[in-house]
């Protein structure tokens, strides 16, 4: 990893992290719900939901991440233009591999996202994949 990579700032008594981290799928105690190639999470966000403290240390210590965001937002809005539907994937979501290109340093919605959530489920059902049992 290297150094830029990784970094906090406080702001009003607040920790903000984009820190690398693993992914879900791996982590998670839920990792035998079939989220790994799913994405349905990420198929209505156009651009990351990162927060204002976020993009500023995206800014700072990842601006190779701050310019891909950057680029998403710019897209968003050409797509808005064309298609005039809100149904469009994230920027960061990779169509070809199912999964987040930035997903060590997602935005902190992202990473507090349940997988296997009555949304989880929600999305998986609107998406057409079907809904699993869901893990408790």
């Amino acid at each position: 990893m290297r150094k830029e990579d990784s970094g906090s700032v406080c702001q009003q008594g607040e920790i903000v992290s984009v820190s690398p981290r693993q992914p879900s799928h791996v982590t998670d105690a839920k990792q035998d719900f079939p989220c790994r190639g799913c994405g349905v999470c990420c198929m209505h966000m156009a651009v990351p939901p990162y927060g204002e403290a976020e993009l500023d240390m995206l800014k700072e210590t990842l601006p190779h991440i701050y310019t891909d965001f950057l680029a998403a937002t710019a897209t968003r809005k050409i797509q808005l233009l064309v298609t005039e539907s809100d149904f469009i994937p994230c920027g960061f979501f990779d169509m070809v591999s199912r999964e987040c290109r930035h997903h060590e340093h997602s935005p902190e919605v992202c990473r507090k996202f349940d997988v296997g959530s009555d949304d989880c489920l929600s999305f998986r059902d609107v998406a057409g994949l079907g809904r699993v049992a869901k893990i408790s």
